[in-house]
C-alpha cells in the first residue's frame, strides 16, 4: 500500500469508498471496484480519519498534524473547521441522531465529543492510552 493513506469511510448506497491520504492532504473517492469516481480528490489538509454524514452530503474528518476536525462537502470545497486546539485527533465516529462527533486522540491518549453544532468538547476518557481507532453502536 502507498504510504500515506490512513482511514476509510463506505457510501453504501452510493457503493463509493472515501480513503483519506494524509501525505497528498486529499480524500479519494473509488467505486466499490476501485475506479475514481465523483470529485477525483477533495482537499483535506492533514487529513487522517474520516466520517459521512451522507444526508447533508458532508464528510468530517480529522487532520492529526493540525489538530483540527473540519467538515467539507461531498462534491469538495473549502472545509470548515468544526473543533480547533486538540493536536493528535485521529479517528472520528458521528452520532448523527444526537448531533455528536466522537473522536480518538493520540496526541494526549483521551476521547473526546462535541456537539456538531456547538465546538465545545468533553473529555471522556482519560486512560493516557493511544486510541487509534473509534466506533459507536448506535441500535438501541
Amino acid at each position: 500500500m502507498e504510504p500515506g493513506f490512513r482511514h476509510i469511510a463506505l457510501d453504501t448506497v452510493g457503493k463509493l469508498l472515501y480513503v483519506a491520504h494524509e501525505v497528498a492532504g486529499v480524500i479519494l473517492v473509488y467505486g466499490y471496484d476501485g475506479t475514481p469516481t465523483g470529485p477525483e480528490k477533495i482537499g483535506a489538509p492533514g487529513v487522517y480519519g474520516l466520517a459521512l454524514d451522507l444526508a447533508n452530503s458532508l464528510i468530517y474528518y480529522t487532520s492529526y498534524n493540525y489538530g483540527v476536525i473540519y467538515g467539507v462537502s461531498t462534491g469538495g470545497g473549502t472545509p470548515e473547521k468544526l473543533v480547533g486546539d486538540t493536536k493528535g485527533v485521529a479517528a472520528i465516529a458521528l452520532d448523527l441522531k444526537d448531533g455528536r462527533v466522537y473522536w480518538s486522540n493520540i496526541g494526549d491518549g483521551t476521547i473526546k465529543r462535541a456537539l456538531i453544532i456547538k465546538p465545545e468538547y468533553e473529555i471522556l476518557k482519560t486512560e493516557r492510552m493511544r486510541y487509534f481507532g473509534i466506533a459507536l453502536d448506535l441500535v438501541p
